[in-house]
């Protein structure tokens, strides 16, 4: 009796313990580790301290870990819980914990998960009035379709698809079938011919009407090891013959992909090939190259069961920016630029003036200083470059041509001329007068645009100058002159030269004609007039 009662009093004490463990354990469990550094297995022996970092396809920093490991080599995917939320893994293959090491993660954002409608798909049989199947599937919330080739997954066993239009109507797809066409009943015998025995027997189900199994089916089922020698593929008695033969004997060799610079094994991936081959081609050792890196050189000869490939990192393009100022010497903002450029991790940009970036238009480069016109930044940088620049002269260059009016339109002179001095893109004819050809007077006046005749002539009419001729003296007026004194000068103090003598005349008139008064020409002119007579009947004498 006091037994019994002794084990009760454990057992109930036993169920205390118990309990207020299993009550005390969660909040052990909720408490946050101490320290930001995770302990993988093996942690707390003598390993590795090392830093992981998770790196995006721009070469940012996601999320950063310091982990423990035993010195060695780990894959990769030891690493997945402890990527960053959002993130997926790119990084494939092995890493080496070494104490102190840096070791980098590539990792890339996952696709946002789309959110999906219950769509039902009913199978109807229309000639038997019945349904024969009715399959649930998800599809995308926009979609007001199901894709054929879902239609197709689902559809039952021994029947063929009629017709649907595919569209989602109450959350049902309706789908017309009927039931497969008959099959027979066929077997392949793979026979292997050099030795005589057969290597398999493969039953398989084809249309009723058929009388030979095509090549795909044949392949498909082929036995492992064992090529096709040959088959007419036809079917009889129910079975189809086809002749194999081994295939050809394999060796195992190892490929090393090894960074000389780094001096390290990158991976080392098992292939085989043909046993009678003494390389892999290099479409194989390109197939199977780490991600990440490329391939420098290799012999592709088997030593050993190996073969040996040297590799380089993948260079990383990043972006270089360059933010341009041009300025005034004043410090007044004229334009600002931003160019990029890409290229390799660790190699400079070179940015040049008038190839990557301009000035101003109407502005040039200031005198006052020295500039340099190829700036220079690091790829994965980010710069600035200010330009000091003046107003320069802003005139453009057309082209003229001057064609003669009064002969065809001929071409007389041409050629590029600078115009619109002051940059609006309009010209005026005054600004090319003086190109005129010589001899030459322009007919026409008026503005033109620039930007027309860059490169197509603007052709403007010009005329010769006439020349007034000598006129011949009359004999019966001798005192006009045979040749003016400048024919091409023009008498401007005509008008002023004839209100003087007017006022001359009106003086002699009115003043007293004494002896004093008469000038050397009045006394002259009765002589002139003489000579002029003999002269006119000399004249007519001779004629």
């Amino acid at each position: 009796m006091y037994r019994k009662k002794l084990m009760r009093a454990c057992l109930t004490g036993l169920m205390v313990v118990t309990v207020a463990t299993a009550n005390v354990a969660p909040v052990f469990a909720a408490e946050a580790p101490a320290e930001e550094t995770v302990q993988e297995p093996g942690a707390g022996a003598v390993g590795a301290d090392v830093t992981v970092k998770f790196v995006d396809e721009r070469g940012n920093v996601i999320d950063e870990k310091n982990l423990s490991f035993d010195e060695g080599i780990y894959n990769y995917e030891m690493l997945d819980q402890y990527l960053p939320a959002g993130y997926e893994r790119k990084s494939m293959g092995d890493f080496h914990a070494l104490q102190g090491a840096v070791i980098e993660v590539r990792v890339m954002q996952k696709a946002p998960v789309e959110e999906v409608q219950n769509v039902k798909i009913n199978y109807y049989d229309e000639a038997a009035g019945k349904q024969v199947a009715e399959v649930p599937v998800q599809v995308s919330s926009n979609a007001s379709v199901v894709d054929m080739a879902i239609l197709t997954r689902y559809l039952p066993a021994g029947y063929t698809l009629e017709g649907s239009d595919c569209e989602i109507r109450g959350g049902y797809v309706y789908v017309s079938v009927a039931p497969a066409e008959e099959v027979q009943n066929v077997k392949i015998n793979y026979y292997d011919e050099a030795a005589k025995k057969q290597v398999a027997e493969v039953p398989v189900q084809v249309s009723i009407d058929t009388s030979c199994v095509n090549m795909a089916i044949l392949t498909r089922y082929l036995p492992k090891g064992y090529t096709i020698e040959g088959t007419d593929c036809i079917i009889r008695d129910g079975y189809v013959y086809v002749s194999v033969a081994p295939a050809e004997e394999v060796q195992n060799v190892k490929i090393n992909y090894y960074d000389e610079d780094a001096e390290k094994q990158v991976a080392e991936v098992p292939v085989q090939v043909s046993i009678d081959t003494s390389c892999v081609n290099m479409a194989i050792l390109t197939r199977y190259m780490p991600e990440g890196y490329a391939l420098v050189s290799s012999d592709c000869i088997i030593r050993d069961g190996y073969v040996y490939v040297s590799v380089k990192k993948d260079v990383e393009i990043r972006e270089a920016v360059l933010h341009i100022t041009c300025e005034t010497p004043n410090g007044e903002v004229v334009t600002t630029e931003t160019v990029t450029a890409e290229g390799a991790d660790g190699e400079d940009a070179v940015f040049r003036l008038g190839v990557d970036f301009n000035l101003p238009t109407g502005y040039k480069l200031s005198n006052d200083r020295d500039q340099v016109t190829e700036i220079t930044i690091p790829f994965g940088s980010t710069g600035g470059h200010t330009m000091v620049v003046e107003k320069g002269d802003l005139s453009s260059i057309v082209k003229i041509q001057f064609v003669d009016a009064e002969n065809n339109d001929e071409v007389v002179a041409g050629g590029d001329y600078f115009v619109d001095g002051d940059g609006d893109g309009i010209f005026h004819t005054r600004e090319i007068t003086e190109w005129v050809p010589e001899g030459y007077e322009l007919q026409e006046v008026g503005d033109f645009q620039v930007e027309l005749y860059k490169e197509t002539p603007l052709q403007l009419s010009v005329t010769k100058i006439k020349e007034d001729k000598p006129e011949t003296p009359d004999p019966e007026e001798p005192n006009k002159p045979e040749k003016p004194e400048d024919p091409d000068k023009e008498d401007t103090n005509n008008k002023d030269d004839k209100k003087e003598d007017t006022k001359k005349e009106d003086k002699k008139k009115n003043s007293p004609k004494t002896g004093d008064e008469t000038s050397a020409a009045a006394a002259a002119l009765p002589a002139g007039v003489s000579l002029a007579a003999i002269l006119a009947v000399l004249v007519k004498k001779f004629k």
